[in-house]
């Protein structure tokens, strides 16, 4: 459909979408790709709970403070941190320096889109999501 087409180009200055469906604001989530890149390489997932979790340990000077997610009770009773716990094989750094620059490179005009319209919010999530 044409119109769909034209509402999604950010090089369009009007928007065709009904008014009830259009986008009032954007939301930028703000950490650095090294943190994103911490955070990626520390998942895990337990092969006997089917649990997830994150061993990354994030803290910086500039004030994220991101402790891993492990599980409560920890250690967890029903399975072993060394020997269940897998790491996905597409978990590496530049695996996720890729997929980084993909995100950014499509996101990248989506944002600016709406920062042109004063309709971006920016998040810097200091404690995590």
């Amino acid at each position: 459909n044409d119109s769909k087409v034209q509402a999604c180009n950010p090089n369009q200055s009007t928007i065709s979408w009904p008014t009830q469906h259009q986008i009032s604001f954007a939301v930028n989530i703000d950490v650095s790709d090294q943190i994103c890149i911490d955070k990626m390489l520390g998942r895990r997932k337990c092969k006997v709970c089917n649990e997830s979790f994150n061993v990354a340990d994030v803290n910086t000077i500039d004030g994220f403070v991101m402790p891993p997610k492990l599980p409560l009770p920890h250690p967890c009773q029903k399975c072993d941190m060394e020997l269940d716990w897998e790491k996905r094989l597409d978990d590496t750094q530049d695996i996720m320096k890729r997929r980084l620059e993909e995100f950014h490179n499509k996101s990248s005009p989506v944002a600016q889109f709406f920062e042109d319209r004063g309709k971006l919010a920016i998040f810097r999530p200091y404690r995590g999501l």
